[in-house]
């Protein structure tokens, strides 16, 4: 297969997370997209385009219903290659994934563009071995985080709408 952008990649992972859901959940399921989390396999890099592993993740909301109690929210977990387009098994969880507002709309910025602009910011360049697209609750903007651990403690992240570079 051939290389896929991070957006077309998440909307293939959409697609079989929503397939899942389709057999196994009832009707009126929609997958939101909530995180997508990516790693360079060989370390640090300075070439975003070798961030090629990316864990993307959903939460389903269903169709309402008067009862609270009968809610159930799930998450899902997709592995997928940008480099060969290649998609994991969906990995599904009986709770939904907290931390981030889902991702509405589409998303033109490219890992590789939010680097260039977190570098001009900076006027250097610095090795990355992990990138997130995600939308914090506090924050109100879709941004790519530019990580220094997996866990998202320190790093820099550039929002997608207006360009501005943040350290966090």
């Amino acid at each position: 297969m051939a290389s896929v952008t991070l957006w077309d990649l998440a909307e293939a992972a959409r697609a079989k997370a929503h397939e899942w859901a389709a057999a196994n959940r009832p009707p009126g399921v929609v997958q939101e997209l909530m995180l997508c989390l990516g790693e360079c396999p060989d370390g640090p890099t300075k070439n975003m385009d070798e961030v090629t592993e990316w864990k993307i993740v959903f939460n389903d909301f269903p169709a309402p219903t008067d009862d609270l109690e009968e809610a159930e929210l799930w998450s899902y977990e997709v592995d997928g290659r940008t480099d060969t387009g290649q998609l994991g098994d969906v990995d599904v969880h009986d709770e939904e994934f907290l931390g981030n507002s889902a991702i509405h709309g589409t998303i033109t910025m490219t890992p590789p563009e939010a680097y260039k602009i977190l570098c001009e910011y900076r006027q250097e360049e610095e090795a990355f071995q992990w990138v997130s697209l995600r939308l914090p609750p506090s924050s109100g903007h879709v941004g790519y985080n530019f990580l220094y651990d997996p866990l998202g403690h320190h790093g820099w992240a550039v929002n997608v709408d207006n360009r501005k570079v943040v350290k966090w």
